[in-house]
């Protein structure tokens, strides 16, 4: 992979690349160089058209493979036929059967194999439609990540991490739903941007998230609030504001602490507490930023709120959250207890 200008830079595409060609190997590399990553291919053919060409191409790479496990199958098959004939040498006969396969030997020492040869051609053709669902799959996701890259600035050159790179896509091969290939996308391009910014804990509990519970998370995250290197949905002075406005249930929060997406426990106290110094606090939500500005000697002050867990921290990088001024308000309003406290929101688009 090169260093495009020589300052440990380089093209996500060109990243995504190297990463692809590593484990999918070489004629996924060739196949996705052909096309430049252009992903007007997508664009401009259907859908069914596309998919197409790649079952053909996949079809073609696999054919070896197949025939390969094809002989495989039937040395098994004479291997058993062996065992059979020293066996009844020694027992005087034996026989099994079932619906696709008779095996038998008889006190001559005789042995007659029977093998349903519409048998092979079942596992040949489950092996090859695995195999092709697969291949798909894990192109979706690919391709979802070049949407998420085709216009990032150059990045970091560190490379991924094999072992996470291994488990990343074995993981999406059986990924079919698109709203989660979307999601298993924009991991991917995240990894390129950020190497070591998704945990393989993270990746597992994904793996095990399904899009009910997907969009749940998504919609809270709408409310998540950043600071200090955590993030919050702060409550302020009513437990159900946020119930009765943006109909964000309770159940939702219990649904993301059972995935593992919001920590375990009851309500904490995020406290923002002076001592004989005036001090900042610095939240942020979304493109709003708000600024609690202290003074020295002022009371501490608790606000309630939920923690997200390493996980669900890491998922909202992921998240294009859209909060609400109305809500950010009703917060300061909480925080705001005193003429010793002043609270200003920004909007950092402008």
């Amino acid at each position: 992979m090169n260093d495009i200008i020589g300052l440990g830079k380089v093209l996500p595409i060109e990243k995504l690349i190297d990463v692809i060609s590593n484990y999918v190997g070489l004629i996924s590399k060739s196949y996705f160089d052909r096309k430049n990553i252009d992903t007007t291919f997508y664009k401009k053919k259907k859908l069914a058209e596309a998919d197409a060409e790649r079952i053909r191409i996949i079809a073609e790479a696999d054919a070896e493979r197949i025939r390969i496990i094809a002989e495989a199958y039937a040395e098994r098959i004479r291997i058993i036929a062996k065992a059979i004939i020293e066996n009844s040498q020694q027992t005087g006969g034996i026989e099994y059967k079932d619906e696709n396969l008779t095996i038998s030997s008889q006190k001559e020492y005789q042995a007659s194999i029977l093998v349903n040869s519409v048998l092979e051609e079942r596992i040949q053709q489950r092996i090859n439609f695995q195999e092709i669902k697969k291949q798909l799959n894990l192109e979706k996701v690919i391709f979802f990540a070049v949407t998420e890259l085709e216009n990032e600035q150059p990045v970091t050159n560190e490379p991924l991490d094999k072992d996470w790179t291994t488990r990343f896509f074995r993981i999406v091969e059986d990924v079919s739903n698109e709203e989660m290939q979307k999601l298993w996308g924009k991991i991917l391009a995240g990894a390129i941007k950020q190497p070591n910014s998704f945990s393989l804990r993270t990746l597992e509990l994904v793996r095990n998230l399904s899009q009910k519970e997907a969009f749940v998370f998504s919609k809270i995250a709408n409310y998540a609030i950043y600071t200090n290197g955590k993030s919050y949905i702060f409550y302020g002075n009513k437990n159900n504001f946020l119930r009765e406005n943006y109909d964000i249930k309770y159940r939702y929060i219990t649904q993301c602490v059972e995935v593992g997406l919001i920590q375990l426990g009851n309500l904490v106290n995020h406290k923002l507490s002076t001592h004989t110094e005036d001090k900042i606090y610095v939240f942020q939500s979304g493109r709003y930023s708000m600024t609690v500005a202290v003074k020295a000697n002022t009371p501490t002050i608790k606000m309630p709120a939920i923690t997200f867990s390493n996980a669900g921290n890491e998922l909202l990088r992921l998240i294009s959250a859209e909060p609400s001024i109305e809500y950010l308000n009703y917060i300061a309003g909480s925080i705001k207890q005193s003429d010793s406290v002043s609270v200003e929101i920004k909007d950092e688009q402008y």
